[in-house]
């Protein structure tokens, strides 16, 4: 996976990055959201979400 990525900056300076992933599927299937915790990176749900993205869309989200 590794793919490329986008962060949002927040108006106290913080810079969240997030990732996309099987949006050919919104609208059609309920998103979910997986949100990376303190020693996690979002390559360590490569293997979730190559099964996830076939039939939802997922958004990984790295918290500050």
């Amino acid at each position: 996976m590794a793919t490329a990525y986008s962060t949002f900056t927040l108006p106290d300076g913080a810079t969240l990055a997030y990732e996309i992933l099987g949006s050919y599927h919104t609208g059609r299937a309920t998103p979910i959201v997986l949100i990376c915790g303190m020693t996690s990176i979002r390559i360590d749900y490569e293997r979730l979400t190559k099964s996830l993205i076939r039939t939802r869309p997922g958004t990984i989200v790295r918290h500050r």
